[in-house]
């Protein structure tokens, strides 16, 4: 009986407590029937974006925008009384849609997105008919030829559409006598500025067009008119090619010492996406970029490598160099001065350079996409070789490599110090210790090389995972050739480093604690700051053992359960053991 009365009387305390918070949280929120008409249109607009602007699935979104009408009558009459939510006109099979949207648009000039499969005869009339001078957009959407047999399309098309400004065609497939009603239609809209296909015919008069996105199309042009015709086009600012290149006739077969580009004044984005890497090396060769602010390039072909006895590649084969027989000087982007991060990673069985400025994730960035394959395991070392000669003119200052490091061999390192001299940051990711790194960054300074480096910051994740047998710790081979490399560095340049930062899992070495007192005492003389990290700590609690530059140290532990702080005057150049 007392149980029961102490939980009915602490039931209803509960109840005053709730009843009493009631007031204040309604004065934090209120009910979305109590938002004011403007406030109530912003989440509309919201909605629309999400449901229509940035959604081609016609069908789908359509219902989804109509479910909204159906909510309440308020929501129906704000939703009818605000124009422009209206000016995107989807058209899955019912005329009398076409005809409540275009007429709740008010003014607007109209986006008209059209699946052909379920337009009837009367859809086309009413088409003709209805407000639609005003469309700057056209989206057709077609996966069945039958508006091809029908000349669906070729009505369409012949529309006069004055302020048309985008036009987007995808359809599944190419017929002749649509090709020859897009080069006609085009005079039906002398504002065409962006054209977006996917696997038709491309016109050939495309030299007024601002956009052009052509995917699995067929380029009426032999390579050299092709390039001629690029050449015209005086007002491109986004340009890209997927698939399309290989249509191209009589394409060369080696590229000239000094191949006739064509030069884009105005052209800002470039996008390339081939299945075979001829093609795609010949066209980046004959163009030419120079206000470019964005480049990404994708190679499907497979590199075709097998290593021979001795594990080498006798031919030194590459992975990105191929992609740019006459470098990349002429289609790089223009990075603006400060701090550029050039990325590479290896992910499946495809190699990754991201190059980007620090600074804003919006500015110029160039972007490298190259597939190998699954066997080639020095894929990563290439492609860092690669990056060492073909950006050699790009002030990078951060490295970013994430990979196994183990057929990375130290000369592609050193060339890497030769070629990028602006680096001061080095993030490398793997799972090894990168001694390779060290033994390039000695040999640079070795035989009147380098005599000054910008490198300040060293840091290395060591990602060992469980079932690996490898140690999580730089053993004393290791160590030698750190403190080497690093000895090397201040006796040329009279310079230490600024800071070296080790992370490693404690799991896979039972002798973690003493490991990492080594670490940081033998290489303390050489680095202003080191920092070693226990990866297999929970977020919040990791293990840190930091050495400021100073003969007498401070060291801070810091565990998950408590924090020991040791004062040590020591000699630095022995080992100590915190076991």
């Amino acid at each position: 009986m007392t149980k029961r009365f102490m939980r009915g009387n602490r039931h209803t305390t509960d109840n005053k407590s709730i009843q009493s918070a009631r007031p204040a949280s309604r004065t934090l929120a209120a009910h979305i029937d109590a938002l004011p008409n403007e406030v109530l249109i912003c989440v509309f607009e919201y909605a629309h974006a999400e449901i229509l602007k940035n959604n081609l699935l016609i069908s789908r979104s359509l219902r989804e925008w109509t479910d909204l009408l159906l909510v309440c009558s308020r929501w129906r009459n704000v939703l009818r009384s605000v124009s422009h939510l209206w000016a995107i006109v989807p058209i899955p099979g019912f005329p009398s849609v076409l005809k409540d949207f275009v007429s709740l648009s008010g003014h607007n000039p109209v986006d008209l997105r059209l699946l052909t499969e379920a337009l009837g005869p009367q859809a086309m009339a009413l088409v003709g008919r209805a407000r639609v001078a005003s469309a700057r957009s056209l989206t057709l959407l077609s996966a069945d030829p039958t508006p091809f047999k029908s000349g669906f399309y070729d009505q369409l098309l012949r529309l006069q559409l004055p302020l048309l400004e985008d036009l987007t065609i995808h359809a599944a497939s190419i017929r002749d006598n649509f090709k020859r009603s897009l080069f006609r239609s085009q005079q039906q809209h002398p504002s065409l500025k962006k054209l977006t296909l996917f696997g038709l015919w491309a016109p050939d008069n495309i030299t007024r067009l601002h956009t052009i996105s052509f995917t699995a199309c067929d380029l009426p042009f032999s390579f050299d008119d092709f390039i001629w015709t690029l050449s015209q086009c005086t007002q491109l600012v986004d340009l890209l090619l997927a698939r399309c290149l290989p249509s191209l006739s009589v394409i060369p077969g080696t590229v000239p010492h000094e191949p006739r580009r064509a030069r884009l004044e105005h052209l800002c984005k470039l996008t390339v996406h081939e299945t075979s890497a001829h093609p795609l090396s010949v066209f980046l060769a004959f163009i030419e970029t120079p206000s470019l602010a964005s480049c990404h390039v994708k190679c499907d072909e497979t590199h075709p490598t097998r290593e021979d006895e001795t594990g080498l590649f006798p031919d030194h084969p590459t992975i990105l160099r191929r992609l740019f027989p006459a470098g990349v000087s002429y289609i790089l982007p223009l990075f603006p001065p400060g701090h550029i991060t050039a990325k590479v990673y290896v992910q499946d069985n495809w190699c990754n350079v991201l190059v980007y400025p620090e600074s804003d994730h919006a500015s110029p960035s160039l972007k490298l996409h190259a597939k190998f394959d699954l066997d080639w395991k020095p894929a990563l070392s290439a492609a860092l070789e690669d990056i060492a000669y073909l950006f050699s003119d790009i002030p990078i200052t951060k490295l970013i490599v994430d990979g196994s490091p183990y057929y990375i061999k130290p000369f592609v390192w050193k060339t890497i110090f030769t070629n990028l001299t602006g680096i001061e940051c080095l993030h490398l990711t793997g799972d090894g210790t990168w001694v390779a790194m060290w033994q390039g960054l000695e040999q640079v300074f070795k035989r009147g090389g380098l005599r000054r480096s910008r490198l300040s910051t060293v840091k290395i994740r060591h990602l060992s995972r469980a079932e690996e047998i490898h140690p999580a710790q730089p053993d004393e081979r290791n160590l030698q050739i750190i403190a080497a490399a690093l000895q090397r560095r201040l006796d040329v340049c009279g310079e230490t480093l600024a800071r070296l930062e080790w992370e490693a899992h404690s799991l896979h070495h039972p002798d973690y604690y003493a490991a990492r007192g080594r670490f940081l005492a033998r290489l303390d003389p050489m680095v202003g700051s080191a920092t070693y990290e226990d990866l297999g700590q929970p977020a919040g609690g990791q293990s840190k053992f930091k050495v400021p530059p100073t003969p007498v140290v401070t060291r801070t532990i810091d565990v998950p359960s408590q924090s020991i702080d040791i004062h040590d005057a020591v000699n630095l150049s022995h080992p100590i053991s915190l076991g």
